[in-house]
């Protein structure tokens, strides 16, 4: 869930600070009392800003050298930046002068807790008790310092009193998400979260941490069905709307949901100026057209191309929009702009190979076989571990007439790797397609028990190999749930047509 600083500030405390903020910078700062240092520090603490904190701290402490307060505020920063041991000094310092202050013991037992001292820190957080904290404070301390001692089922016991009160705070649901990840506990969170619900149907919190524990379950759908009934009682909710965006890669939607959605999304993109969410939308519009309206997914590339960090992906989706189209001399034109971009310091696709695999595709496309085995091979050892480069290497090869290359090259590559299902499989496309059926069959086999995920969709693509009985046989024998990742790793791995579908003869 997503911190306001509405949340911890008050009008008046924003106030004080940009006072002295403005002060600060003309030079000289007028006169605070103690509760207004007190203030100005915790506003600090709320925005991050450590380093001006301890200034202020310092300007107040020298005004007031003995304010408990303050020392107890220079213990909470020491807390915050990891001064464990200053910490500890302090506040042992201060419990001297006035023993009976709660915020002693509870701003102890987290600095022990977090130094794994979890005995002592459950014993500070009974005496803040004692001393009379808050509840909620002792609760959170107790529940915390369960989880970082490897006791979950205690922590519960805890965390279970933490919500369900009229105040409910964004920050006491962030820590009580924290811990229901941390310490293993979604599946009690979220049927406690449910049961909230199910009291109070309309608390938009309640709803949001339930669409959080869903995602860190990874029940996607389950985490999106929860923003649909937040954004049923407010339908312009930004954070749920942001939300929904981020959880639609891992979903399946009816396509004719999407358009209307992402245009949503890019119209708070642009009333809000966010240029990092309006290009993160375009790439979704681009890549959600592509096979769709070729047309509209180039605008929408075309687009991105002012924005060094897409650049370069949008030039190789260009290219492979072109090829579809059968436009080969663009697409050239369009990867080797790609290949251009790799001296860019935003490069996106983080590897060539995949516009070598374009290049080559093209080039095949052209009746360049030549120049298309040689990008083919460029591909696998600019890139080697991604495994279809190789696969589709081999299909090229053994398509285009051009096996024995493919043979030194297998040849060579067993020498330096040692034999793997990847050279399984480009054996068995070599002995297939040079005639020795019998032996290619059972490196099929092999290659297919080894990794049929993958090479399934490539056989498929085929026709001289699925038109074989035998092998088509071989890829009903797999398991059908074999995980499909002919081109995985989108947005950065290659996709489009492939050359051994459209090798010119």
């Amino acid at each position: 869930m997503v911190d306001s600083f509405d949340e911890y500030l008050d009008p008046d405390s924003i106030q004080l600070f940009n006072r002295y903020v403005a002060e600060e910078e003309k030079g000289k700062t007028g006169f605070y009392d103690v509760d207004e240092y007190i203030s100005l520090i915790e506003t600090c603490i709320v925005f991050g800003d450590m380093q001006k904190g301890q200034r202020i701290l310092r300007k107040a402490r020298a005004q007031y050298p003995e304010a408990v307060d303050l020392k107890l505020k220079e213990a909470e920063l020491y807390l915050e930046t990891d001064c464990f041991e200053k910490a500890l000094r302090l506040l042992e310092e201060v419990e001297n002068i006035e023993p009976y202050l709660s915020e002693i013991y509870i701003l102890r037992g987290h600095v022990l807790k977090c130094l794994k001292k979890c005995v002592e820190a459950r014993q500070a957080f009974l005496e803040a008790k004692d001393r009379g904290a808050d509840e909620l404070d002792v609760i959170i301390g107790m529940a915390e310092t369960e989880i970082t001692a490897g006791a979950p089922e205690k922590a519960w016991v805890y965390m279970q009193r933490m919500l369900g009160r009229s105040d409910d705070t964004i920050e006491t649901c962030n820590r009580f998400l924290d811990m229901a990840h941390n310490g293993e506990l979604l599946p009690q969170a979220i049927e406690f979260v449910n049961g909230l619900i199910r009291k109070n149907p309309y608390s938009i919190r309640y709803w949001r941490m339930l669409s959080e524990l869903y995602e860190m379950a990874e029940c996607y759908a389950k985490s999106s069905e929860a923003d649909n009934f937040i954004l049923a009682i407010e339908p312009e909710d930004e954070e749920t709307l942001l939300h929904k965006f981020c959880l639609i890669p891992h979903l399946s939607y009816e396509e004719e949901q999407l358009p209307f959605f992402y245009a949503k999304i890019e119209k708070l993109a642009r009333e809000s100026g966010d240029k990092e969410l309006l290009t993160s939308v375009w790439l979704r519009l681009a890549r959600f057209y592509e096979t769709a309206e070729a047309d509209t997914a180039e605008n929408y590339y075309r687009r991105l191309l002012d924005f060094s960090e897409y650049r370069q992906f949008a030039f190789f989706r260009l290219g492979v929009i072109a090829t579809c189209m059968q436009r080969y001399e663009q697409a050239l034109n369009l990867f080797f702009e790609a290949l251009r971009c790799e001296e860019e310091p935003y490069a996106m696709l983080e590897s060539p190979a995949r516009i070598y695999r374009g290049i080559a595709c093209a080039c095949f496309a052209v009746g360049n076989s030549e120049e298309g085995l040689r990008y083919n091979r460029l591909a696998v050892e600019t890139e080697p571990e991604y495994r279809n480069h190789l696969y589709v290497y081999a299909l090229n090869a053994c398509c285009s007439g051009n096996a024995g290359q493919l043979k030194s090259y297998i040849l060579q590559a067993s020498r330096d790797d040692g034999q793997d299902a990847s050279l399984l499989f480009v054996q068995a496309c070599l002995k297939y397609f040079t005639g020795q059926k019998e032996e290619a069959y059972g490196l099929f086999m092999q290659a297919l028990a080894f990794d049929a995920g993958r090479l399934k969709p490539l056989v498929a693509a085929v026709p001289d190999l699925m038109q074989d009985g035998r092998i088509e046989q071989m890829c009903a024998m797999e398991d059908e749930g074999a995980d499909i990742d002919t081109f995985g790793g989108e947005p950065f791995a290659y996709y489009g047509p492939e050359p051994y579908m459209n090798i010119r003869s």
